[in-house]
């Protein structure tokens, strides 16, 4: 039987062995450190995070041009950079998601009230701290302030993103 198909060499990408893993060139990739200048598109580097401004961006991909090289640069990023991007102000009004949250936390409440659906469908999953707790993270995507803005749970509201929150 031919070995070398496609589904084959794709599988062997994606699902690795221990014999294939090797922990230098984890090493090497782990510490490596993200240059702003190979991202001339990237507004920052924030913890080897490339940090995108989704306005500029829109502007840089007005033209087939520039929007393939941002196409190729996010792609690299992706690929062979560090793995993550964040895109600031991807929504014009945050407000859209925090409207579309409040009701999907409305709709898990009443199915946990009534014990009707689902309820929080990852919750079984989620750990059980030593105390009998189990804590889910309700963190966002794509943050709506500076990663280097430091927040604290007072300074945010209990049901927002971005913070550990009990199960109950």
């Amino acid at each position: 039987m031919k070995t070398d198909n496609l589904q084959k060499l794709r599988a062997d990408r994606v699902w690795l062995t221990e014999d294939a893993c090797d922990l230098g060139d984890f090493r090497k990739l782990a510490e490596k450190t993200t240059a702003l200048a190979d991202y001339p598109t990237a507004d920052a580097v924030e913890k080897n995070i490339l940090i995108y401004d989704s306005p500029k961006v829109a502007a840089a991909i007005a033209s087939p041009e520039g929007r393939r090289a941002v196409l190729a640069e996010i792609c690299e990023a992706f690929g062979d950079g560090p793995g993550v991007v964040v895109f600031k102000r991807a929504y014009r009004d945050p407000g859209v998601i925090d409207r579309a949250s409040a009701i999907f936390s409305e709709i898990i409440e009443e199915q946990h009230r009534t014990a009707s659906g689902g309820g929080d469908h990852f919750e079984s999953r989620v750990p059980m701290t030593a105390s009998g707790t189990r804590w889910k993270s309700t963190a966002s995507p794509i943050p709506r302030t500076s990663p280097s803005t430091t927040q604290t749970p007072s300074s945010r509201s209990q049901a927002k993103p971005g913070w550990a929150q009990p199960i109950k």
